[in-house]
C-alpha cells in the first residue's frame, strides 16, 4: 500500500502495491483457503498414518510378518 511505512514492508509476507480494498479481501480469502487446506491435508496425514500404525501393531503378531509390504 501507498501509505505503509519501509520497515513493514520489509518484515512483511505479502504486500498490497494499491489501496484497493477488493484486493484486501481478495488477499485474505486465499490465505485463509490456504490455511484451511494445509489443516485439511495435515489431518488426513495424521489420520492415514495412524491407522496404518495401528494395522501394523495389531497384524504383525497374528501373522507373524508385516501386513504393509513394498510389493
Amino acid at each position: 500500500m501507498g501509505s505503509g511505512c519501509s520497515a513493514a514492508k520489509e518484515v512483511s509476507d505479502i504486500i498490497l502495491v494499491n489501496d484497493d480494498f477488493g484486493a484486501t479481501v481478495t488477499a485474505i480469502k486465499w490465505g485463509r483457503n490456504i490455511y484451511h487446506n494445509v489443516g485439511r491435508f495435515l489431518q488426513f496425514q495424521i489420520t492415514v498414518n495412524i491407522s496404518v500404525l495401528l494395522t501394523i501393531a495389531i497384524c504383525s503378531p497374528i501373522l507373524a510378518e508385516s501386513p504393509i509390504s513394498a510389493v
